[in-house]
């Protein structure tokens, strides 16, 4: 009410510990799908090939998606884990 009378628009208030500087939620479905299978390095290179930025609007680095990851309590990766072709599938002479 005093905000109409002064003639200042009303702003809400924040709160501690927040900013605006959030992950876009594309890029978060992206480490969400490819956590646990695939190393962070790779995470945050497919990142940035698709072209998404950080909430900094920074390119994404290793530690940055691992960061995240944390956050969202995804799993890390671990060896032999991720994706694997079945037999049939390899390319020629592999199997």
């Amino acid at each position: 009410m005093f905000a109409k009378i002064v003639g200042l628009p009303i702003r809400a208030a924040s709160f501690a510990g927040e900013h605006n500087h959030r992950t876009g939620i594309d890029a978060v479905e992206v480490v969400k799908q490819m956590a646990g299978l695939y190393p962070d390095g790779v995470i945050a290179s497919t990142l940035n090939r698709l072209g998404f930025k950080t909430g900094y609007g920074n390119t994404w680095r290793k530690h940055l998606v691992c960061s995240s990851r944390s956050k969202l309590d995804l799993p890390t990766y671990e060896r032999g884990r991720g994706t694997r072709l079945p037999p049939n599938k390899l390319p020629s002479g592999l199997a």
